[in-house]
């Protein structure tokens, strides 16, 4: 059995779910946050004797005043966080119980980095000092015990990477520190790693970390950069931010020893910004910006796209200015076969329509409706039909045609096959003296209007006002 105590928390409850869903025999426990299948525990006042439980390993997920920002209120948090700890740890040990205590990059100082399990600590503030004092009883004892350190947890009600694409995407100028150097950890890394070192028996020290390290300035920016957001940086010094105590600067942790124990490897900061921030899976979906929209190529045989998966590009193409965007179903653009699911912006869509040399395509329409306007090699009009899912909602074009689906919603999403590689070239816009003029005849101004004002092409039907 696993007890968690303080459960109901933001780390000892992500814990608590993740092993309840994986089916492991865990008990949870809460002080004043009541939640339902949560034992009461109040820490500086009960003991383990009074939950009458039998654990293997007990996690230490309570705590009193934990945040750094908090720790001036050391004399409200130092007896439950400290002597009432080290009571229970005691207590663990009395009993053959493995406590597992979940500790911090603060308890170094900051002026060397890199730091391992082996180097001294020696911390600046009262949060880094609680915490030390807890480890160096789990140090000097010779019983069994697991200690986690780790920097900035985020993936739980994140404020790392959350909080700060929100203020850059509000265009919110304000400082981020470049001094302080830390090593993330995602908080799915953290759970897998409770679950190794209990399956695997492990006590000692760990280092966790799930990127390299880096500082918030690092962070932003590479954000800016990766969702094309246009908002000044302010770079500061972290002890020039007014903050209650001193901060440490080189605090990242050496995870080599975390890394050979689980075989975990760092994953870049885009990695995490896709997972958390995007919701598009990157270990299934590969992306790239470098064409005229906004792909995601699959990185299996087998994928699906789901109503989920869908509104999470819906969302990412409206936080990125309403950008055209798709999901590719095939993994490669030199597949013979492009099956693509396409989200195309009705202010987003160039109206000049365009033929392709090698085969035919078809669509079909998921969201929205469109206007499909298909013409022969002598602008003469072949057809004209609205598409939607509730109506015409599959259409064929065959190659050689010219051809142009035109949102008449705010959007459309359909789910467009050709059968040729989309190889230079292939696809053609038409040869007519004046394409313009030859779209003007067949529809109205409302279907014409352009509103793309990022569009450099020259065209009247595009709205600059």
């Amino acid at each position: 059995m696993i007890l968690i105590l303080g459960a109901s928390g933001r780390i000892g409850g992500y814990l608590f779910d993740r092993f309840k869903q994986a089916g492991a025999d865990v008990v949870g426990t809460y002080c004043n946050n009541g939640k339902d299948g949560l034992l009461h525990f109040d820490l500086e006042t009960m003991t383990l004797s009074d939950l009458d439980l039998k654990p293997d390993h007990v996690i230490f997920g309570a705590a009193a005043n934990p945040r750094p920002e908090l720790s001036k209120n050391a004399d409200d948090s130092y007896k439950a966080n400290v002597p009432r700890t080290i009571e229970l740890i005691d207590a663990c040990f009395d009993r053959g119980i493995v406590p597992i205590y979940i500790s911090t990059d603060n308890v170094y100082d900051g002026r060397k980095g890199n730091y391992d399990e082996t180097n001294a600590t020696g911390p600046l503030n009262n949060y880094g000092k609680m915490k030390c004092e807890v480890e160096a009883h789990l140090l000097s004892s010779t019983k069994p015990y697991i200690l986690l350190r780790m920097g900035k947890i985020f993936g739980i009600d994140d404020t790392l990477l959350l909080e700060t694409y929100n203020n850059l995407l509000e265009g919110i100028e304000q400082p981020y520190a470049t001094d302080q150097i830390f090593t993330p950890t995602y908080a799915e890394d953290l759970y897998e790693c409770m679950s190794a070192v209990i399956d695997e028996q492990f006590t000692g020290t760990l280092h966790l970390g799930s990127t390299e390290a880096t500082t918030r300035y690092e962070l932003a920016e590479r954000m800016k950069a990766y969702f094309g957001m246009d908002v000044q940086l302010i770079p500061a010094k972290i002890n020039e931010l007014g903050l209650s105590e001193p901060r440490p600067l080189k605090i990242d942790l050496n995870t080599n020893k975390y890394r050979k124990l689980t075989g975990k490897k760092n994953r870049e900061l885009e990695y995490f910004m896709e997972k958390i921030i995007t919701g598009i899976d990157p270990d299934l979906w590969e992306r790239n910006s470098s064409g005229q929209s906004l792909a995601y190529f699959a990185k299996t045989k087998q994928v699906t796209v789901s109503r989920e998966l869908l509104d999470a590009l819906i969302r990412c193409s409206a936080e990125m200015g309403n950008i055209n965007a798709r999901f590719c179903l095939h993994a490669d653009p030199e597949d013979n076969l492009q099956d693509m699911v396409i989200l195309a912006r009705r202010d987003s869509t160039c109206r000049k329509p365009h033929k392709h040399k090698a085969g035919m395509e078809a669509i079909q329409m998921i969201e929205g409706k469109a206007l499909a306007v298909i013409f022969d090699e002598d602008q003469n009009l072949i057809d004209r039909r609205v598409l939607e899912p509730d109506g015409e909602f599959a259409y064929r074009n065959e190659k050689g045609r010219y051809h142009i689906y035109l949102p008449l919603t705010d959007y459309m999403v359909q789910r467009e096959i050709r059968d040729w590689k989309n190889e230079p070239g292939e696809t053609v816009p038409p040869d007519w003296a004046d394409w313009q003029e030859v779209m003007s005849r067949h529809l109205g101004p409302e279907d014409l209007e352009c509103r793309n004002a990022s569009c450099t092409k020259p065209c009247r039907f595009r709205d600059d006002g």
